[in-house]
């Protein structure tokens, strides 16, 4: 799961996941993930998030890599999540929380929360091994 997520991107201002696939002139060709969509190049300057750099918020003001949750999603609800992006708050917060025992809701924001569960079933596919998380790092 490390090893894929540092290759899959959010692109702000366009939905969903996007694979790199390699390095054109002045650009980055991707592929948006779970559709045969066409490839298309994005400028080096197009603001993008890297999903291995995501964290969330967990207890003693530490935080979780997005690869740790999504292991531990995983290996609480396999493939698909009991809920979707749209759930109540209360249900987003409650399905992290049950994943990963150390999160801290209060710090977790809302839009993540639904970002996370919006993108888990593009992101299921690449989980082939599942794996317990990691230990929250702590704040230097």
């Amino acid at each position: 799961m490390h090893e894929v997520l540092p290759f899959i991107i959010a692109i702000k201002g366009r939905p969903g996941l996007y694979q790199l696939v390699k390095p054109v002139g002045a650009g980055v060709l991707v592929e948006r993930l779970g559709e045969r969509a066409p490839r298309f190049v994005i400028a080096k300057q197009q603001p993008v998030t890297p999903l291995d750099t995501v964290t969330l918020p967990v207890a003693g003001g530490g935080v979780m890599l997005l690869a740790d949750v999504l292991a531990a999603l995983y290996a609480q609800h396999g493939p698909q999540l009991p809920v979707g992006a749209t759930a109540a708050p209360a249900e987003l917060r409650a399905l992290l929380c049950a994943a990963v025992p150390t999160c801290d809701p209060e710090r977790v924001l809302l839009g993540a929360l639904q970002k996370l569960v919006s993108w888990y079933p593009l992101l299921a596919d690449y989980l082939v091994q599942t794996q317990p998380p990691l230990s929250p790092k702590q704040p230097q």
